[in-house]
This record gives structure tokens, sequence and C-alpha cells, in this order.
């Protein structure tokens, strides 16, 4: 699913309208609009991003947030033109309302109190404020008994204790859509593999390893607390505790990732994987994402010995690594919606 707030900045009768997104690497990726990037406490700005990064601690899926910068902005902009946000591509929405003092802080309940039913027909909506009456009459006023999907916070409105509310609302999704849909490591795990698909999986992993001469060449796939190797050379495929394993300890890294020298990093170097009778020296890895945002897991190849990374180009694995995207999108193998 993908929501379509508007991208950009543009100026606006409620203010400017500034909107970012943040992306964090999992399965399942939930999208979540979030309307309004000040805290509900102080007024400073960064709320959304601090939110983000909770919200991914807990909820451990990937996530895709779109943040307003403008409660108010986002708000008024919703009202007038509903149907082009497109608001059911959204798994959650978080409203942000200014903090006590701010002359803002009225009207953006007021406009929030004009849409929250909308928004309650098509999503969860969870309503942060450092005045519970306000969202509380806003439920009151617009919510037309719709309010299985509603989350008030007041007391505590900390960018930790509003990632609790969406993370719960998330996991209801979760539950409900548990029967109609399939986590793509789990869709790999009970699927048989296509010949054809496996073969060119596994074509791809050996002419990674004999390009970069190294020891070993490997597709992951992230499931939960699991990874699943699909296609290996080198190494043999199957499940295993994604803990402790280079690909999930890097996991969170975007685009290229380079390790010369595993024992040079203090934290890699305590792995079980860096101190085996054949220990791991050197990594690299490039995520897989069948579809933009949806991190499935990683092409990566490793080597006992450590490597001067100069000595190779690194756009070879970018391209094998879209190359093995496309094998999975293109084969259907995996459920590429997300849950």
């Amino acid at each position: 699913m993908g929501g379509a707030a508007p991208h950009g900045s543009a100026a606006t009768a409620g203010g400017p309208f500034t909107v970012r997104r943040y992306s964090r690497p999992g399965l399942n990726a939930y999208r979540v609009l979030v309307l309004g990037d000040q805290s509900p406490w102080d007024g400073r700005s960064g709320f959304g991003q601090a939110l983000v990064n909770r919200l991914w601690l807990r909820s451990k899926h990937g996530l895709n947030v779109d943040v307003v910068a403008s409660a108010l902005t986002g708000l008024r902009s919703l009202r007038a033109a509903f149907a082009a946000w497109r608001v059911t591509g959204y798994d959650a929405v978080v409203v942000v309302l200014p903090p006590r003092g701010f002359r803002t802080q009225r009207r953006a309940a007021r406009a929030l109190a004009a849409v929250l039913g909308r928004l309650l027909e098509h999503t969860a909506v969870t309503i942060a404020s450092d005045d519970g009456e306000l969202p509380a009459a806003a439920a009151r006023r617009r919510a037309g008994g719709r309010t299985g999907g509603l989350a008030l916070t007041a007391e505590g409105s900390t960018a930790d204790a509003v990632a609790v509310h969406v993370d719960e609302q998330l996991r209801d999704l979760r539950t409900r859509t548990e029967g109609r849909a399939t986590a793509p490591g789990a869709a790999l795990a009970s699927t048989p593999v296509e010949p054809r698909i496996d073969l060119r999986l596994g074509s791809i992993v050996t002419l990674v390893r004999e390009g970069f001469g190294v020891d070993t060449a490997a597709i992951n796939i992230f499931d939960g607390d699991d990874l699943w190797t699909i296609a290996a050379a080198g190494t043999d495929r199957g499940r295993r505790a994604r803990e402790g394993t280079l690909c999930g300890a890097t996991s969170g890294d975007s685009g290229l990732t380079i390790v010369p020298d595993v024992w040079a990093d203090p934290q890699l170097r305590m792995l079980d994987v860096a101190r085996g009778p054949v220990p791991i020296r050197f990594y690299a890895a490039y995520p897989v994402e069948p579809e933009r945002g949806l991190r499935l897991g990683t092409l990566c190849i490793y080597d006992r010995l450590p490597r001067d990374p100069d000595e190779y180009d690194f756009t070879l694995l970018r391209d094998f690594a879209q190359l093995a995207e496309i094998e999975i999108a293109e084969a259907g193998r995996l459920p590429l919606t997300e849950v």
C-alpha cells in the first residue's frame, strides 16, 4: 500500500507545507502519516523523526513515514482535498497538536475535528497533545462513534509514549490481516522454489562470487528474527537466526555496506561469525528491495581474508542485487503488498 501525501515544500494558508519521508528497513513495511513535527510539550521540531525511530525499534517492521511539518497546514490540506491524499494507503495516522501557548493549537484542534470522522473511516488515528481535552473534544464532536481505531495521548505525549499507541494499532492491524497476507520471508519458507527462478538466483550468486573472487556470495532474506539464505555460492542455503550474522547486524544501513576487515570493527568483531574456526574478515552487501522501501534482505559477499575496497567496483554488486530484485518481483514468489 502507499499513501500519497504531497511532497516537497509549498506555501499554504496554514503556513509552509513541508513533507519529509523517513524509511526504516524491515519486512512488511508499514505506511504512517504524521501531521505535525513539533513536540506537543515544548514545540521543538524533530518530533516526527524521533517518533519514527521509537516506532521502528518497537514494531521490528519496516517503516515508510511521511511527516508534515505543520499539523495545522496538513489538516487544512486534508479537509480541502481529502481524496487526493489517498489516506487508505496509510496504516495509521498520527496527529501531533502544537503545545499550549502556541496560537495554532486551537486552530489545529478545530481543523482536526473537521476531518477526524473521515480519517477514522479509513485508518487508525493517534492524537498527541499536552491538553487532553482538545483531542477528547474533537473525538466527541466528529468521531461519530467510530472510536475503535482512535487513540488519545495527553500526559506523557513523548515520542516513546506515542510510539506505544501507534504500535498497538499496527499490531491490531497485523492480527486482522494475518489470515489474508503472508510475510515475504515466511512465503519463501513455505512456497516451493520454481526451478527456473532458483537457477537464475543461483547463477547470480555464482557470478558475483567469481567476479569478486571471494569465498562466498549469498542472497539472504529477513523474516523477523530469522534469516533465510535463498541462493548461495560457497555456503549452504537454509534458515538461521538473524542475530549474530553480519547481514542482521548491518541491516539498518542504507545502500552499499562495506566492511574491509570485520576484526577492525569493535562491535562486529564480537559476532560468532567473526570468531569461528573459519572467521569472516571481509563483508560487503547491497539491499534487495523488489518494491521501493520494502527491504527484503541483501545480496552479500564475504571472505576469510580482509580486502582493500579500492580493488573492487562495487557498482557490480548493486547491479546484481537489482537483477535479483527483478527475478523475485517478476516471479511473483513474494507477496509484495505490505501487510
